[in-house]
């Protein structure tokens, strides 16, 4: 646990996150508030969550899609609509549903669950964990158990400060990608 992230803090940089990246943060609203209404996910919705995950890295966007692709949009909205209505105790079973997808791992399923609850979930990713843990472990995106691990543990802290997880989440995110070292690039002349 970060004891020098208190609620205020962690409201300031979930603020930090979303002033930083606004079109994102807009977008993952609309689309949070799209699976809610509908309780499930098309291919047209789900290659729209892909485009934001890996905005920064287009041939991962291009593999992705051409993976969930070859399920017809039936297949992918009754698999998401399985996956949605288990209870949030079943978080292993909504991950194994939603991989049931070609292309959705353990982190996409996270963008998904999150973006249908952000109350009680979270995106995975590696900034989370080094920020929460101080380092990812091996094979993090092998298991779901370390997913699970960091919801568990960020639903305890969201309980004892009232935040949703996202919230915290979005913090731990902010701060980690803060501390990064800019690469300098020297010249020669």
């Amino acid at each position: 646990m970060n004891p020098d992230l208190d609620r205020e803090a962690l409201l300031c940089l979930s603020t930090e996150y979303d002033h930083a990246y606004p079109p994102s943060t807009q977008q993952e609203k609309a689309l949070g508030q799209r699976i809610k209404r509908e309780k499930e996910v098309g291919r047209d919705v789900l290659n729209e969550i892909i485009e934001w995950k890996f905005s920064t890295l287009p041939g991962r966007i291009k593999r992705t899609q051409n993976l969930i692709n070859v399920h017809t949009d039936a297949f992918i909205r009754s698999v998401t609509r399985r996956a949605l209505a288990l209870p949030m105790n079943q978080d292993e079973r909504r991950i194994q549903e939603l991989r049931r997808i070609k292309g959705v791992g353990i982190s996409l399923a996270s963008v998904i669950l999150t973006f249908y609850d952000p109350e009680n979930y979270c995106i995975y990713d590696i900034h989370g964990m080094r920020e929460r843990y101080g380092t990812e472990p091996k094979n993090m995106f092998a298991s779901k158990k370390h997913y699970v691990h960091l919801l568990n543990d960020l639903r305890a802290q969201s309980k004892t400060l009232n935040l949703p997880v996202r919230t915290i989440e979005k913090a731990l995110f902010k701060k980690n990608i803060g501390k990064r070292v800019p690469i300098r690039v020297s010249s020669s002349n």
